[in-house]
């Protein structure tokens, strides 16, 4: 029973007697509440100007895998992550089958829509669709642009 002590500091009508069910109900909303928002940002950024470039929902896999290593002709060794849109991205250059990582696509650079930094390459094949495959380094997670 309340004490008048506590019912001058907190009227009746705050208090209310509920069952075990309705407290685990509350507490599995207010997880998923916190589990919100501790949600990471899914946005990757041009790690140059912060130019939104993809997202991780766009992430696919490409012959069992979504990050890839490779080397190119000069020697240098670019990580890339395949993903199936990149709108922050434009294509420059004419579609090659040199050299090419992907056997049956073609590739054109792909560059920061914004600064022009060098963000991969975009594959395409007339029988097995399109991609982006870009240089892991050169993209920084989510956060405000």
């Amino acid at each position: 029973m309340l004490t008048n002590e506590c019912t001058e500091i907190y009227p009746y009508f705050t208090f209310q007697r509920i069952s075990e069910k309705k407290l685990e109900e509350i507490q599995k909303i207010l997880e998923m509440e916190e589990l919100e928002e501790k949600k990471e940002d899914p946005r990757l950024l041009c790690k140059q100007c912060k130019n939104i470039i993809t997202s991780q929902e766009n992430a696919i896999f490409i012959n069992g895998n979504h990050l890839h290593i490779f080397t190119n002709p000069s020697g240098v060794i670019f990580e890339i992550g395949c993903f199936s849109i990149a709108e922050g991205c434009i294509n420059h250059g004419q579609p090659t089958f040199d050299f090419t990582w992907f056997p049956g696509f073609a590739w054109r650079f792909c560059l920061c829509s914004n600064c022009r930094n060098h963000m991969g390459w975009f594959y395409q094949s007339s029988t097995e669709g399109s991609f982006y495959g870009l240089i892991s380094a050169n993209l920084i997670k989510g956060g405000n642009p």
